[in-house]
Order: structure tokens, then C-alpha cells, then sequence
């Protein structure tokens, strides 16, 4: 469920990114430093989303190890 509030909140991000790059562009400004922060902006959302899924999976192995602890 995080992922996808992630997902749906990137998407309103790119659009105002791209409406963004759009007027700029209108105006004859140029766009590469605006470009490489987008690229920037990806790369960190890619590491964020892979620790996210790395802290879920061992919140999961803790759950199960504690699970199996009460059983014992």
C-alpha cells in the first residue's frame, strides 16, 4: 500500500515536472540543469524505494522470528 501512495504521489510530481518543463521551454530558458535534478530525483527515489523494501523484508523475517519464538 506505501508503494502505491508513492507511485500516485511521483505521478502529480512528474506532471507538475513536466508542465514545468513545458512553460520553460514556451519561453526559450533552458531546461538542462532542470533535467539532470529530475534525473537526480529518480535515482533517489529508486534508492528509497528499494529500502523501503529491504526494511519491510526484515521487519517480515523479525515478525516470523518472533512468531516462532511464542510458539516455542
Amino acid at each position: 500500500m506505501g508503494n502505491l501512495k508513492i507511485q500516485n504521489q511521483l505521478h502529480r510530481i512528474n506532471g507538475a515536472y513536466q508542465q514545468c518543463m513545458d512553460e520553460m521551454q514556451t519561453h526559450g530558458m533552458d531546461t538542462n540543469a532542470f533535467v539532470m535534478l529530475q534525473v537526480e530525483r529518480f535515482a533517489l527515489m529508486s534508492l528509497l524505494l528499494e529500502e523501503i523494501g529491504s526494511l519491510r523484508a526484515e521487519v517480515h523475517a523479525l515478525s516470523q522470528q518472533d512468531a516462532a519464538w511464542h510458539e516455542a
